[in-house]
């Protein structure tokens, strides 16, 4: 991928983990405890995925 490419994967990895994380704040944490582990678990490795390709990314940006 370009850097261009590499930038636009970065911002909206970056949206999508700000979007998932602000779903489940507030109310003290209520939306994610109400889940149940399965859930929780999934939720948490979507985010883990996105921190990691997004940090693959910007190692590839500061490569190039």
């Amino acid at each position: 991928m370009n850097v261009i490419d590499q930038k636009d994967k970065i911002s909206m990895n970056l949206a999508k983990m700000q979007a998932l994380l602000i779903s489940i704040t507030g109310e003290g944490f209520d939306s994610f405890e109400t889940m149940n582990r399965e859930l929780q678990h999934n939720f948490l490795i979507t985010l883990s995925d996105f921190a990691n390709e997004t940090r693959e990314a910007w190692r590839e940006v500061e490569t190039s």
